[in-house]
């Protein structure tokens, strides 16, 4: 049996897992393996079928973590790996309280495995992949690198690739004219860094977002409508709006939304 399908599916990538007949599979059961090996101890092979070891492994840690022990990965249980592969990432990286699992909770939804098309016109298509929305590009032929996809969708790698990736740009954003020797922007602008480089690089640079109140063109569904990204339902529209969701910076003072991402991490000030 083949290990994973290319590309990823929507569809059965971002639902929950449930103990049907046949049993499910795919890369949204290799996230939820992979998620209880890896923040559990447990030792599954993660080969992205769902079958009666997974499902009893499920039903431990379900048991273990006072959540209803039925074997599915509903909500409850997606929550409950998310924080504990980032507690495993803060005990490794020195990062802001809160960044890696905010990041969970504001990329991904909590899903261990959500999937975000990304076809920009003239771009390179691909797909935004995982709990924090790890890029995978598309090959010539239409699949995906097994080794990208395997990132994307093991929470623990994934959180621990985007914390060194925040630390890096972090590092790098000190010594920028804006951000220069001042560690609380620099952290600001590292985050906004892992959703949207360039604006991240406007900001450190200069203090300032060029065209803020432009919409942005990745803020709309394929239906027109723009995403509602904010936590407490408001809409992401103007690339403003985008900077203060992820990490409350588009010039030296903000008023940070009250559902924003970044609003829920400790920056130590």
């Amino acid at each position: 049996m083949a290990l994973l399908s290319y590309p990823p599916d929507l569809r059965t990538a971002n639902s929950n897992i449930e103990r049907t007949l046949p049993a499910t599979q795919g890369w949204h059961v290799y996230a939820v393996q992979k998620a209880l090996n890896d923040a559990a101890g447990g030792s599954l092979s993660a080969d992205g079928y769902y079958g009666s070891m997974t499902e009893d492994a499920v039903k431990a840690y379900q048991t273990r973590n006072k959540a209803t022990a039925d074997g599915v990965v509903g909500p409850t249980t997606k929550r409950l790996l998310t924080e504990a592969c980032a507690r495993r990432v803060d005990r490794t990286l020195d990062l802001p309280d809160g960044l890696i699992r905010e990041m969970g909770r504001g990329e991904g939804g909590d899903n261990l495995s959500a999937i975000n098309p990304y076809d920009p016109p003239g771009g390179d298509p691909g797909t935004d992949c995982g709990i924090i929305q790890y890029r995978c590009y598309e090959l010539s032929d239409g699949s995906y690198d097994q080794a990208d996809l395997k990132l994307a969708f093991s929470p623990y790698d994934a959180m621990l690739w985007a914390g060194n990736r925040f630390l890096d740009a972090k590092n790098h954003y000190l010594t920028y004219g804006w951000c220069r020797n001042n560690r609380v922007r620099a952290e600001k602008c590292a985050l906004l860094y892992h959703n949207w480089p360039v604006g991240a690089n406007d900001i450190a640079f200069e203090g300032l977002l060029s065209n803020a109140d432009k919409p942005a063109t990745w803020a709309y569904n394929s239906a027109g409508n723009p995403y509602i990204k904010f936590l407490d339902g408001q809409l992401v529209v103007t690339r403003r709006d985008w900077c203060n969701f992820y990490a409350g910076v588009w010039q030296e003072k903000v008023s940070l939304h009250q559902g924003s991402m970044a609003k829920a991490i400790d920056w130590g000030v």
